[in-house]
């Protein structure tokens, strides 16, 4: 990574999500406003699953998930 260049590489929990555009953008609003942030790029990882297990504990509490 450069300074102040990110890359997200996102994968979709629903590979037929209808809202793709809609999720990236948002994504890239949020952390183009961190500081030190130039330019962001999201892309979606469209050829791998997603599943629970990807999820970190963080994540996994913050949506109260339960395995």
């Amino acid at each position: 990574m450069k300074k102040g260049i990110i890359l997200v590489k996102m994968v979709l929990t629903y590979p037929s999500c209808p809202l793709p555009e809609v999720i990236i953008s948002r994504v890239k609003k949020v952390i183009i406003e961190l500081e030190g942030v130039d330019f962001v790029t999201v892309q979606i990882e469209r050829n791998r699953r997603w599943s629970p297990e990807m999820m970190t504990d963080e994540g996994k509490r913050m949506l109260n998930y339960i395995e």
